[in-house]
């Protein structure tokens, strides 16, 4: 019976450091993917500085990458945009679209950096990066676009001052 019991407490012992190995492992892996996440885009919750005199800025960090990724909000779903000053308006993949309900409009050919593709017209009522917010901004739901951010072109961009230093970049709206 004593070799049972001991055959028996050695299971046990061994199941219990398994499972504090597997908790240690999880602990750790949750631990990674925040910090990779965060290299991804250091801008989670970006922080809007206001002025005396109305003038509304946000300051976003380059990621590790060299790009500026920051959370903002399509029609108060929250989103994660990539700054880029080469794409003509906001772009958004179609699945993004269809999870926020964006209607497809017009159908139009565009170049991209991937070649030619088909895309639609949208348009957003409110796009909001910080405390920059505006309304109307037009969109391109794009279909082949395999990609989580939203890019953060010109249609937004023309109307917010842009000005590059030193790994960050200031959007910068007069109120």
């Amino acid at each position: 019976m004593i070799i049972k019991k001991d055959s028996e407490t050695k299971q046990i012992g061994i199941k219990m450091q398994a499972l504090a190995w597997l908790v240690f492992l999880f602990i750790v892996g949750a631990y990674l993917e925040e910090t990779i996440e965060l290299k991804k885009n250091p801008n989670e919750i970006p922080t809007t500085i206001l002025s005396p005199n109305g003038v509304k800025e946000v300051h976003l960090r380059q990621n590790y990458l060299g790009h500026y990724t920051v959370k903002g909000e399509i029609n108060g779903f929250a989103v994660t945009f990539l700054v880029d000053t080469g794409a003509t308006g906001v772009a958004i993949p179609e699945i993004i679209a269809k999870k926020l309900s964006l209607p497809l409009g017009k159908r139009l050919k565009t170049s991209t950096a991937a070649g030619e593709t088909t895309a639609y017209l949208s348009r957003l009522e409110v796009v909001k990066v910080g405390q920059i917010i505006l309304n109307d901004v037009e969109a391109a739901i794009v279909p082949k676009m395999q990609t989580d951010y939203i890019l953060l072109g010109m249609s937004f961009l023309k109307h917010v001052e842009l000005t590059q230093r030193d790994g960050f970049l200031t959007l910068r709206q007069r109120g």
